[in-house]
């Protein structure tokens, strides 16, 4: 099991590029590539600095990407582009947001206009003229910073918000200007309230941004808890030329002599029923299938349960 894993990374690549002929004011020409945290945004420059030492300035009509929140009034969109870029970036309409670019028990809130975990992946030709060096991107993608942990659930806290996954505390991202669920393995929207008296134990996979020691997380998986519908569908694949169909799942509640019959949802066609067996948390249910040969290979599956909750997934086929 991997315990936790944290990815901060900072890349730069230079490329020497041969100019047929450079103005006089220009002394030196290359190209350049950049990953890495963003350390400070100047709106005056156009600027968006990677790691302390690397200035990426950023063309008033560059279109660049950045992440889709999803509160009614994000200032994020997912192309940025013109004289707005920066004020989008900032989000300067909305001071009670976390906006944090460095980890909170880094910055200096005095000075530095917040930006939580953001990344900056930058493509584009830096030259050097009698002002110094600059950094002219012709590509650049704002991300949130991907800081993942895989483990165990150790405990969830309903009043504070928090729960920890082997020993790490987590927290559900509250930035309205991106997302913030927990879903079980067939995407369905799990609510955090039952993580203490029914998640315990299960297997989370956490993808987030660190601040003050917090995994302040955007996407919490779980590997066996199983939201409201009641079932899930976590594998669905087929083979078209064998036109075998693999489909396995997870069942929130196991009953007495439970079953789960999978139906070609197009058709509404019975392909065949399976048991559930006892699943990998307490109470909870298991179901894996192989048809084989099938006269026709369905593009979309339902699964129901014999007490009547249903799941409904595509099949991926190759």
């Amino acid at each position: 099991m991997v315990r936790q894993m944290l990815r901060c990374g900072f890349m730069i690549a230079s490329a020497v590029v041969v100019m047929a002929s450079l103005p006089s004011a220009l002394l030196a020409q290359t190209t350049f590539s950049v990953e890495g945290p963003i350390t400070g945004i100047d709106p005056v420059k156009r600027t968006i600095t990677v790691g302390y030492t690397f200035p990426v300035e950023i063309p008033s009509t560059l279109k660049f990407t950045g992440p889709k929140g999803t509160g009614q009034t994000s200032a994020l969109i997912p192309s940025i582009t013109g004289a707005n870029a920066f004020t989008a970036l900032l989000d300067q309409n909305a001071p009670n947001r976390v906006r944090s670019i460095l980890p909170s028990d880094l910055a200096v809130p005095e000075t530095v206009l917040e930006y939580s975990g953001a990344t900056l992946i930058a493509v584009g030709t830096t030259f050097t003229d009698a002002n110094g060096k600059h950094h002219i991107a012709d590509f650049a993608d704002f991300q949130l910073a991907e800081n993942v942990i895989v483990g165990n659930l150790d405990s969830a806290d309903v009043a504070t918000g928090t729960f920890v996954i082997d020993g790490t505390v987590c927290k559900m991202n509250r930035d309205e200007r991106f997302r913030a669920e927990i879903v079980d393995g067939g995407n369905n929207a799990v609510p955090f309230e039952v993580l203490p008296t029914e998640g315990i134990g299960d297997i989370f996979g956490c993808v987030g941004y660190m601040s003050d020691g917090i995994l302040h997380v955007v996407t919490a998986q779980t590997g066996a808890l199983v939201g409201p519908q009641g079932i899930t569908i976590s594998r669905a694949d087929g083979v078209i030329k064998s036109r075998n169909l693999t489909v396995r799942g997870d069942v929130r509640k196991l009953v007495p002599s439970q079953t789960v019959s999978i139906f070609n949802d197009v058709t509404n066609q019975l392909i065949g029923t399976v048991p559930v067996t006892p699943g990998a948390l307490p109470g909870t249910g298991s179901y894996t299938v192989v048809f084989k040969a099938l006269a026709v290979l369905p593009t979309r599956i339902r699964a129901v349960t014999s007490d009547g909750f249903r799941s409904v997934a595509p099949v991926l086929s190759k």
